[in-house]
């Protein structure tokens, strides 16, 4: 699979958002019926949801990760919560498209597949981690306070997330060491022996990364059932909810401050498009109520 393919994209960002409250979900279509989704939903191919969604929420889950309390605060309309959930269902709408096409009949395949990745994602982030706990203990030497820092890091390893909070963990405290501090000269000297450096810290960082998307990869292949066209258009009518209040909501932060992302739909472009009111004629919102507009 291409790294810029929108699939690929939207599994690392899953895997990086973390899992979402199902029950937000409910609570944001309380009043929309499905028929109203389905209607919503018929008004845009899928592929061209996955398409803007997996580079949309790209661009909104970077800012936010980076964005200051200040710069959160200036986005009304959307949180954090919101986004979440936007990505999974963008990521489960995906998979529901995957089966309708038939891919319910390669399943097993791909979940050997997908299995035998994670395993190798956690074998090799098992035999880093450890070989990170023991050379950092060794650059420690006999500092009771690096020595702790290191054994608080390494963790248990107990589950998938176990071992990449581990992995990220000794690659923080390794980070730490490595910046120069006052009268720790001796640090620098033994990490330098023991060949720890910013490299090795990233390899732990990336291998965190690599556990976590796997694993999410296999936790989210959806069971071999059928899936109907209704269906399909009710989960493109729930996206298009979603990535239209997103949409609103950065655009009307953006307004007020330029830091602030616009998030320009190019494939559903005509969709959301904002255009400027005419006399007599009605907005082409897309909202939980009745819409207008759309494309095929």
């Amino acid at each position: 699979m291409a790294q810029d393919d929108p699939v690929h994209r939207l599994e690392i960002l899953a895997a990086s958002a973390g899992k979402p409250d199902r029950s937000l979900l409910d609570a944001l279509l309380e009043g929309t019926s499905d028929a109203e989704l389905v209607k919503i939903g018929r008004t845009i191919r899928t592929e061209r949801i996955l398409v803007d969604t997996a580079r949309i929420y790209a661009t909104a889950w970077s800012w936010w990760k980076d964005a200051s309390k200040d710069e959160r605060a200036m986005l009304r309309g959307a949180s954090q919560e919101l986004l979440v959930l936007a990505i999974h269902q963008a990521l489960e709408l995906e998979r529901m498209r995957a089966l309708r096409e038939g891919a319910a009949a390669a399943e097993e395949t791909s979940r050997a597949a997908l299995e035998k990745e994670a395993e190798l994602a956690v074998a090799t982030g098992l035999a880093l981690r450890d070989q990170a706990y023991d050379a950092m203990r060794d650059a420690a030497g006999q500092d009771v306070k690096h020595r702790t820092e290191v054994a608080m890091a390494v963790g248990t390893a107990e589950n998938e997330e176990a071992l990449a909070l581990g992995l990220e963990s000794l690659a923080r405290v390794l980070d730490d060491w490595l910046q120069p501090k006052k009268g720790e000269s001796a640090l620098g000297v033994r990490l330098t022996l023991a060949n720890l450096d910013k490299d090795y810290a990233n390899a732990l960082s990336a291998a965190a990364l690599r556990v976590r998307t796997t694993a999410a990869k296999v936790g989210s292949i959806a069971p071999n059932s059928k899936v109907t066209q209704g269906d399909l258009d009710r989960a493109d009518g729930i996206n298009v909810l979603l990535l239209g209040q997103l949409i609103r909501a950065f655009d009307g932060a953006h307004n007020i401050h330029p830091a602030v992302p616009r998030l320009v739909p190019i494939s559903a472009r005509r969709l959301f498009n904002r255009r400027k009111r005419i006399e007599g004629e009605p907005e082409s919102e897309i909202s939980p109520g009745p819409i207008t507009g759309g494309e095929s």
